[in-house]
């Protein structure tokens, strides 16, 4: 990895609220080119990440936690 890459990462609570929220998540959407449904979006900014996970569907759930900006 370059130094001046940027890194994400999902992990405990959020990755158990992701798995609560799929499997709960009920649509039609048919799984892309390599079986998935889910984009995960990691938007930087100055104050910190906006962490957002959308189906394919549209629906979306997110993550960002603001208190901890």
């Amino acid at each position: 990895m370059t130094p001046d890459a940027l890194t994400f990462v999902v992990s405990g609570d959020d990755r158990e609220r992701v798995a609560w929220w799929a499997a709960r998540h009920t649509c039609r959407a048919e799984p892309d080119f390599a079986g998935g449904r889910l984009t995960y979006a990691f938007t930087p900014s100055g104050i910190g990440p906006s962490v957002r996970v959308q189906c394919a569907c549209g629906a979306a759930l997110d993550l960002t936690r603001v208190d901890t900006w």
